[in-house]
């Protein structure tokens, strides 16, 4: 039987983290977010967990399929700790429990919120690439 898996990750911003998750193939209309943690979370196609989160992501129960992540999944949560990191809520046999997912979505939430801060500081992006390395490099201007 499956359950939540609790994951702390070193996110903090749910902007931030919204855009990576979109970046990441999830539509907007599968995404919810809240100022605190009063999302409840859905366990596998029926009641709601004792799980809170500030961002969710609809697991299957949420109506028309293209509303959730689609097969047979739970909700996905981002609960911000009172130290401002998040942690993840995840069911232990779902794919978004890997290792390499939770990875790939640090990445991608590392390069949104490197240009979140850029941008408040007065920067312009200019240019984006990758190297061979998979890391990322940005150039950005200030005026």
């Amino acid at each position: 039987m499956s359950h939540f898996t609790d994951v702390k990750v070193e996110l903090k911003n749910k902007q931030s983290i919204v855009l990576a998750l979109k970046a990441m193939g999830f539509k907007s209309n599968m995404i919810e977010t809240s100022t605190s943690n009063t999302l409840g979370l859905k366990e596998y196609n029926g009641p709601f967990s004792n799980k809170k989160a500030c961002i969710r992501i609809k697991g299957n129960g949420w109506g028309k399929e293209e509303n959730y992540i689609g097969g047979l999944s739970t909700d996905i949560g981002f609960e911000q700790l009172s130290n401002g990191t998040m942690k993840y809520f995840v069911d232990n046999s779902s794919k978004y429990a890997s290792k390499d997912w939770v990875t790939k979505l640090t990445n991608e939430y590392i390069k949104y919120d490197t240009y979140r801060v850029l941008q408040a500081q007065g920067y312009t992006l200019t240019e984006e690439s990758n190297d061979n390395h998979n890391e990322i490099h940005v150039k950005a201007i200030k005026y």
